[in-house]
């Protein structure tokens, strides 16, 4: 009988959210609608700019917080100001074709998400 999952890593189901910005979600989040803590990862175009009032965003993009990551692919964490949790995990898809056409450009703005 052949083993079903041979690396021997299984998985639960994850809940997957798209939106064209994180605006939408954070409206979701305020307005009752979604609850964050539900959410295991957000594919969206841009970062847009609700989630500074409540999160902060962590760049994985750059070299000191790849070690940060937990799966491939995922270029950011949102995380809680006032826990510091992480929330969930981010596809920031803008950034992540502006890091494959031009990684140095990319990196500078990638800081601007620590200030």
């Amino acid at each position: 009988m052949l083993d079903s999952n041979p690396s021997g890593f299984v998985f639960g189901p994850k809940v997957l959210e798209y939106k064209y910005t994180l605006d939408g979600l954070i409206e979701d989040v305020f307005s009752g609608l979604k609850n964050s803590n539900d959410i295991d990862l957000v594919v969206a175009w841009d970062a847009g700019e609700m989630y500074k009032e409540n999160f902060f965003i962590t760049s994985l993009l750059l070299d000191e917080n790849r070690g940060l990551r937990q799966y491939h692919g995922i270029t950011h964490l949102l995380s809680d100001y006032s826990t510091a949790e992480r929330v969930c995990d981010l596809i920031i898809l803008k950034d992540l074709v502006e890091f494959l056409n031009c990684p140095e450009d990319c990196r500078r703005r990638q800081e601007e998400y620590d200030e």
